[in-house]
């Protein structure tokens, strides 16, 4: 018999899973799976926290990324050591690029849903253990249609604020709506050994698509103003002239920001969608998401500054 499998959370170690298709369906690899991280740190802990991981349409979209050591001793290389542990390697938000504290303490959990059609969870550090000053929190919202990332950013001076993710396919024919030149950012730390940065400037959404094999991936990502647009290639090993990984970075200097972006995926054509933010209130923040589907309103949890 089949084993059911449907949205849980593991309070224990402090991971999230949405899944909008359950029970035997799950097996057919063709729904939603979201992966959200908000654990302590141990021996062997990467800056991971408040971390995404997204599986649709039979493929890792979103992936925890990881350079091969072709050294021996491979636990201890210079790539393990330097990249592999580090906040550029894990779909998060880093502050002013330097990795996230280590945590002796779970973070919080906001709230959970499994509802029949839409899947829900927040996480937050909302007592600033990564960052001195800095407040976080992650929204990650399942529908059939598309998955909604929310990561909240509240700090009590202006930063580099930078937005990650590694998808799919090949850096090369990755498509993006911003336009962008070979840029010279310095990344401090382990940003040496990421490769072909591109960068651009806009106060429009985001668009960007990837494929791979037959399955496409989009994400739109709602306007802010003075919103900075890298892209570049992830190494696959520490070899110089390994396959690389699309790699994206958006960056806000700014005390606080809120980055909302929406995910597709299918094998063919991706319906153009809209995210835009509408008037909210003290304790939320309002989000539409608008497409073949209609238009979904999605309340969300605001991060405030206070303790």
């Amino acid at each position: 018999m089949t084993p059911a499998v449907g949205s849980r959370v593991y309070a224990e170690h402090e991971y999230a899973f949405l899944r909008n298709r359950r029970d035997a369906e799950y097996w057919d690899g063709e729904g939603w799976c979201a992966f959200v991280t908000f654990d302590k740190s141990g021996v062997h802990c990467h800056q991971d926290k408040l971390s995404l991981m997204l599986f649709g349409c039979g493929k890792l979209l979103l992936a925890d990324v990881e350079a091969k050591a072709t050294v021996p001793h491979a636990f201890s290389s210079p790539v393990q050591r330097e990249l592999n542990r580090s906040g550029l390697s894990q779909n998060t938000v880093m502050v002013d690029y330097r990795d996230q504290r280590g945590i002796d303490r779970l973070l919080t959990l906001l709230e959970y849903s499994d509802g029949p059609d839409e899947k829900r969870v927040t996480v937050a550090d909302d007592r600033g253990l990564l960052y001195a000053g800095i407040r976080q929190s992650r929204t990650v919202i399942v529908r059939d249609d598309y998955v909604l990332d929310v990561f909240q950013v509240v700090g009590d001076s202006p930063h580099d604020i930078a937005w990650i993710i590694h998808t799919i396919g090949d850096p090369v024919i990755q498509w993006c709506s911003v336009q962008q030149s070979p840029g010279e950012v310095e990344i401090p730390g382990p940003g040496s050994w990421l490769r072909d940065l591109r960068v651009g400037v806009t106060d429009e959404a985001i668009r960007m698509r990837w494929s791979e094999d037959d399955v496409h991936l989009g994400m739109t990502m709602a306007a802010q103003p003075g919103t900075k647009v890298m892209t570049c290639g992830y190494p696959s090993s520490d070899e110089p002239d390994c396959p690389m990984t699309p790699m994206i970075i958006i960056e806000r200097h700014q005390a606080s920001t809120i980055y909302a972006a929406v995910y597709q995926a299918g094998r063919g054509d991706l319906p153009p969608i809209r995210i835009t933010q509408r008037e909210d209130g003290d304790d939320q923040v309002v989000y539409n998401v608008e497409g073949p589907w209609g238009q979904h309103r999605h309340r969300v949890l605001r991060l405030t500054g206070d303790e």
